[in-house]
């Protein structure tokens, strides 16, 4: 069975991304989605996997390349809302082929890698696995097969989608198996989850994300945000 990962990401520029987690400071933010993305393409390079880098805008391909190196393939991403984009990702690989493709963003750094292997895993099962997030939102989408209708009217951006995109998966008789739950970063409460989450990660001697924990400890310090939060080893 082919096996295919797919890294969603935008441009980590000023204003394109992580506008809701530092809305006063997109520089800031941008600098956030950068370690984000980092840590992401860092953390998956180990699983045995055709790796794909979905980008957006198009004319952003320059800065991926630099960023991404040889980690992933680059394509850009398709038009439309989410839905639409993650359905042009797994029709163009799942459609008459035997495959399991797990499509993920970067909004979870500390995401453990071993989630995603169970996901691929999983799909030799089952058709549809979702990584739930804390929000109501997912993390993790993987699919053995495809269905047109799977991610179409589904109210993106709100608490709501995770139930929707299960009750879909049970009204399309679809076999569903759920990971774990995460979390994602992009609000100030998430952010400060994370720096409390990097702290506890490096007092048990666990693998941090190492460009994300080099930034919370660079903010803690300027005491741009949040004084005193994040790791105090990380480097």
């Amino acid at each position: 069975m082919k096996k295919v990962l797919a890294i969603f990401a935008k441009c980590p520029k000023p204003g394109a991304t992580k506008t809701r987690l530092f809305p006063d400071t997109l520089e800031l933010g941008a600098r956030v989605a950068e370690a984000f993305l980092l840590d992401t393409l860092e953390r998956m390079s180990t699983l045995q996997v055709e790796r794909k880098l979905f980008y957006a805008p198009a004319e952003s391909r320059d800065l991926f390349e630099r960023l991404a190196g040889s980690v992933c393939q680059l394509e850009p991403q398709s038009p439309g809302d989410l839905g639409a984009r993650l359905s042009a990702f797994f029709r163009q690989y799942l459609t008459g082929a035997r495959a399991a493709c797990v499509a993920i963003g970067t909004d979870s750094p500390t995401l453990p890698v071993e989630y995603v292997a169970q996901a691929f895993a999983t799909l030799a099962r089952r058709d549809v696995v979702l990584g739930p997030t804390a929000d109501g939102g997912f993390y993790l989408l993987g699919l053995a097969r495809f269905h047109k209708d799977l991610l179409s009217h589904i109210a993106w951006g709100t608490e709501h989608v995770l139930g929707q995109i299960a009750s879909r998966i049970g009204s399309l008789g679809m076999k569903l198996s759920l990971l774990p739950v995460w979390y994602d970063v992009d609000t100030q409460s998430s952010w400060q989850m994370l720096a409390g989450h990097l702290t506890a990660l490096a007092c048990a001697g666990d693998i941090l994300p190492r460009h994300t924990a080099h930034l919370v400890v660079e903010l803690s310090k300027s005491r741009q945000i949040y004084p005193g939060a994040g790791p105090s080893h990380a480097d």
